[in-house]
């Protein structure tokens, strides 16, 4: 029996599939954005061996590794007789995985999608049911779940078409990106603003850029600063970090698919740039701006620099007061903040 104290997509779906809203096929599972929790575990009891995990996330990646199971950080070309999908927050990435699971699924073979409540449910299970030909539905614990099995029900081939093209890569200036990066559409105006403050500053020797996305902050400064010696790109997001891969062609270029906040070079950088999240699970969370910050303290060298930006209403200043002593706001522009800080002990 599962147990319930804020049951996220994953745990509803099962509690829903145990109830008998919908069965497994026999065979192959694969499971798009998937996390640890105490309902895989019951899932993978059913399935076995035959479970298969696709997570682009560092951290989650990591402790599914860690549990046993069979995990991969990018989608596998293969035939499942059963995909269940966790909805995300981008509106165009959920799109293509349903349409890319309609691809990998066998002949009658089962669909499952949980989507919360917050990240508009109702619109990721219409998108489903046009592409599935049609299909059940469930609501519970604040989630949609939608199930259907592909068969002779007519799909909307217009509509299948149009959802892959969101999966595609685009091409803005000297940088890719694609459907579920950060700022998938344009340069972020945080970004834009830190490295118009910097620019003018001369940036040498061991860069880190913390959560680096699709290489931006990265790029500019290795266009500028030819006294880098090396910039490490530090970024969860193992599809954003292949994106940043193909932008910046350099040695100099280290690509670390690792999470930002946890300490992994002490007191190795001579400066870092950084424009932190402050999203987590589609939660404004503060916390996790404040674990960069000591996360940048820590991998800086005595007298070495931090420069990043925040969004004006984000109150880092008693953090980055405590921590670093010392700050400056450097730059204030669009609504966004630039902070420089040295690490003096």
């Amino acid at each position: 029996m599962l147990k319930f104290f804020m049951a996220n997509e994953f745990e509803t779906l099962i509690w829903a599939i145990e109830r008998g809203f919908a069965s497994l096929n026999r065979g192959k599972t694969a499971i798009f954005g998937a996390k640890f929790c105490d309902a895989l575990v019951n899932l993978s009891e059913i399935a076995s061996e035959n479970l298969t995990l696709f997570q682009r996330d560092f951290v989650k990646f990591t402790e599914l590794k860690n549990n046993g199971f069979n995990v991969y950080n990018a989608t596998l070309e293969d035939e499942f007789q059963n995909i269940i999908l966790i909805a995300e927050k981008y509106k165009e990435l959920n799109s293509f995985h349903i349409a890319k699971s309609f691809n990998l699924l066998a002949e009658n073979g089962v669909f499952l999608i949980a989507a919360h409540n917050a990240i508009g449910a109702k619109s990721v299970i219409k998108n489903a049911a046009q592409i599935f030909g049609g299909g059940e539905t469930f609501n519970k614990f604040h989630c949609g779940i939608f199930a259907a099995r592909k068969n002779n029900l007519p799909c909307d081939q217009n509509k299948l078409n149009e959802f892959l093209k969101f999966g595609e890569i685009k091409k803005f200036g000297d940088y890719y990106a694609k459907s579920g990066v950060f700022s998938a559409d344009k340069i972020d105006a945080g970004s834009q603003v830190l490295i118009e403050a910097i620019k003018s500053r001369e940036i040498h020797g061991i860069v880190g850029d913390f959560g680096a996305g699709f290489g931006y902050l990265s790029g500019e400064l290795l266009k500028t600063n030819v006294k880098i010696k090396e910039i490490f790109l530090i970024e969860s997001d193992y599809s954003a970090l292949n994106l940043a891969q193909m932008a910046i062609i350099s040695n100099k270029a280290k690509f670390i698919w690792n999470d930002a906040t946890k300490i992994i070079y002490k007191n190795h950088f001579d400066f870092i740039v950084m424009n932190p999240p402050f999203h987590s699970e589609n939660i404004k969370d503060i916390s996790l701006g404040i674990s960069f910050i000591n996360s940048a303290y820590n991998s800086l060298k005595i007298n070495a620099v931090l420069y990043m930006v925040a969004n004006e209403k984000l109150p880092y200043e008693n953090t980055l007061k405590n921590i670093f002593k010392n700050y400056e706001i450097i730059s204030r522009e669009k609504r966004y903040k630039v902070i420089v800080a040295r690490r003096t002990i």
